[in-house]
């Protein structure tokens, strides 16, 4: 399944991307819904978060301000991380603010997030039409 990382303050943006995602066939495990490998949250929050991610083969995770400030976010994509480096997981990235990117100025990506998104290429989200068009990407 793709697994969706992604902070509350942006749910808006991730129904549209996962609307996009399962539109293209492809099998979406968010927190609140669960995929057929991996249950929705509850209960343990880190323990549906680690199987979510053991049982991906991609995660999309959705940067912005908030996912940066957020613990649970960042230990999150930090699991996702160590499972690329290890296994193999794919690992993408959309941002969900235009202001708030790789290249934007005067603010942008930095940090732990910074380094984890890298020179990797992103996709922007940050709008209904661009969500239809980051998941039409990602099925590529």
């Amino acid at each position: 399944h793709v697994m969706v990382s992604y902070c509350w303050a942006q749910k808006g943006l991730v129904l549209e991307l996962t609307k996009g995602l399962r539109a293209a066939g492809l099998e979406v495990w968010r927190d609140e819904e669960g995929s057929k490998y991996a249950p929705a949250i509850s209960g343990s929050t880190l323990s549906a978060m680690a199987a979510a991610i053991e049982n991906a083969y991609c995660v999309v995770v959705c940067v912005s301000r908030a996912y940066k400030e957020s613990g649970n976010c960042r230990l999150e994509a930090e699991y996702a991380h160590s499972f690329k480096q290890r296994e193999g997981l794919k690992m993408l990235f959309v941002m969900c603010e235009g202001d708030f990117t790789t290249v934007s100025s005067p603010e942008r990506v930095s940090g732990w997030l910074g380094i984890m998104v890298g020179a990797d290429l992103w996709y922007p989200c940050w709008g209904e039409p661009e969500a239809h068009s980051a998941a039409k990407a990602i099925d590529q």
